[in-house]
């Protein structure tokens, strides 16, 4: 039963095999290149900059307040009256309570934003890889890091970078 298993399973990928060489031309495109390159990633990569950057910008303003006021803990403890060091003893718990609340938030915020963006961002890049791959009569286009070979005639990342301008 096992030899008959095997039999079939060697069978199935000659004879896929076979169909992926009979396919025609193939196009391996770098995703992760026209992630990091693409000037329309940059203009993503600052917008979302630039929406955050207030919340950042606040967050370590309440960090660096926190950390001023534990080292005023640590310094000033001994002169300190305990109703003066219990105050601010609390203050720093609520602050790092609310720090760690809204840098939670902040972070979900965050991935939401560059998820959503990212999917419209490859939708995009779906269509320019299609359009290329018809352009140069190609049957099938694989991700850079599937494939374990390539020719450098079959990377098609920078047409398909020029297709998105």
């Amino acid at each position: 039963m096992k030899k008959v298993t095997k039999g079939f399973l060697v069978a199935m990928l000659m004879a896929f095999s076979f169909n992926v060489m009979a396919a025609g031309k193939i196009g391996i495109v770098s995703l992760q290149k026209i992630m990091m390159d693409s000037p329309e990633a940059k203009q993503i990569s600052q917008k979302l900059e630039k929406q955050f950057k207030p919340r950042q910008e606040k967050l370590m303003a309440m960090q660096k307040s926190i950390n001023d006021d534990m080292e005023k803990l640590k310094r000033d403890a001994t002169i300190m009256s305990k109703s003066q060091k219990s105050a601010l003893e609390r203050k720093i718990m609520q602050a790092k309570r609310d720090f760690e609340r809204q840098g939670q938030d902040f972070q979900q915020d965050l991935t939401m934003a560059q998820n959503q963006i990212k999917e419209k961002f490859m939708e995009k890049v779906r269509a320019a890889i299609g359009q290329v791959a018809q352009q140069d009569g190609m049957d099938l286009v694989l991700p850079q890091d599937v494939a374990l070979y390539n020719t450098k005639g079959s990377d098609i990342t920078l047409k398909v970078m020029k297709a998105l301008k």
